[in-house]
């Protein structure tokens, strides 16, 4: 269990300005369609904002967006990032370096900024950070971060393969599967569900996620269907999640909660009977600062954070893994298996898990191989 150090953080002050900034997009294509929501796609948009400071060291920070998912669109959120730069060069955004807390670092906007683009900025100046300090990100804040984090395997499409997608998930050692349900007639999905825990036994945890689709009756009623087949928890069964204790009453199964926690302020009015874990993409939450004081708070009231992201690149995906690895006292499996649909990464080698489980040591050794035949620069200012 990691051990937090209250002035750890506090030595990390920057060595260089930042000289120079560049936005850069890529395009990558992905091995099976991905649907969400009610959309889908079969390549990966996004863009990259790049921080170098004098010596010529670089950090990266990602902003990837899906339509519909994200209250943003691809053009919007394209001249955002180009006035961002702008800002970044006139003075309305500044960075100021902390020492007093536990975050070393702290961004002051002087115009409103979305929280995808505050992430990406976070994610940007804390590598450069570690690089001019050549320190790994998991060690900001923590002497002793996990060796070895765990992440549930991912199936997006619950149909006639799913039994055997999920037996070569078990061979390949993961200790959980989160499947997508809600989407397929009910019994069909009971049915498929029931062969999936036949086949795995009771060795690997089931997740289920609804993505708020059902009423609370409709939401009972597979609850209660499900219930025999030991799952861990449901995330998302609700279009109201503040039904969660009446669904939780019933059908006994814990629940999980993403999209309910859209901003920081709903966290602890959904700390509701019945709720067992929430699912925090730090994208929603702008700073990172804001994501770490919410996973230390939801873990003194006993409720496990999951750290997951809207299938970003693999280099974000290092970043979270550092970040589970320091911020989580408990570690359970994590969602960080969004690397199974890309055909191409941003990294020089792709980032996979063995046994089930991303290797700190592994992970901080390919986070700054960046392909750059990847990325298209699109604009570099200061």
């Amino acid at each position: 269990m990691p051990s937090s150090h209250s002035t750890r953080s506090q030595a990390f002050i920057a060595r260089s300005t930042i000289q120079h900034v560049r936005l850069y997009a890529y395009r990558l294509p992905l091995l099976r369609q991905l649907q969400y929501s009610v959309k889908r796609m079969r390549v990966r948009h996004g863009f990259f904002i790049e921080l170098e400071d004098a010596e010529g060291r670089r950090g990266l920070g990602e902003v990837s967006y899906l339509p519909g998912f994200h209250p943003q669109i691809g053009y919007q959120i394209r001249l955002e990032l180009l006035l961002t730069l702008q800002m970044i060069h006139s003075g309305d955004i500044n960075l100021f370096q902390r020492t007093s807390d536990m975050f070393p670092i702290h961004w002051k906007w002087k115009v409103p900024v979305s929280p995808l683009i505050r992430f990406a900025l976070d994610q940007a100046f804390l590598h450069l950070l570690c690089q001019q300090h050549d320190t790994p990100l998991s060690h900001i804040w923590n002497g002793k971060p996990h060796l070895r984090i765990p992440t549930n395997a991912l199936l997006n499409d619950l149909n006639e393969q799913a039994v055997f997608r999920c037996m070569t998930f078990r061979e390949e050692g993961y200790p959980a599967i989160k499947i997508k349900v809600g989407r397929k007639p009910f019994r069909q999905e009971i049915r498929l569900l029931e062969d999936i825990r036949s086949a795995l036994g009771d060795q690997i945890q089931l997740r289920l996620d609804a993505n708020r689709r059902w009423e609370l009756e409709a939401a009972i009623a597979f609850g209660k269907a499900v219930a025999p087949l030991n799952i861990e928890y449901i995330e998302e069964p609700l279009r109201d999640p503040r039904m969660v204790p009446q669904f939780y009453e019933a059908t006994g199964i814990p629940v999980a909660l993403d999209e309910s926690i859209g901003e920081a302020r709903d966290v602890e009015k959904m700390l509701l009977p019945g709720v067992q874990a929430i699912v925090f993409k730090p994208e929603f939450f702008g700073e990172l600062s804001t994501t770490y004081q919410l996973i230390k708070r939801v873990q003194q009231r006993g409720i496990r954070p999951i750290l997951s992201c809207s299938f970003y690149t693999g280099y974000t995906l290092a970043t979270l893994v550092q970040l589970a690895s320091a911020w989580i006292d408990d570690l359970s499996p994590q969602g960080l298996s969004t690397f199974l649909y890309f055909k191409q990464d941003i990294l020089e080698t792709s980032l996979r898990p063995r046994g089930g489980a991303f290797f700190l040591t592994e992970v901080i050794d390919h986070q700054y191989q960046v392909n750059r035949n990847m990325l298209t620069l699109i604009r570099s200012g200061i």
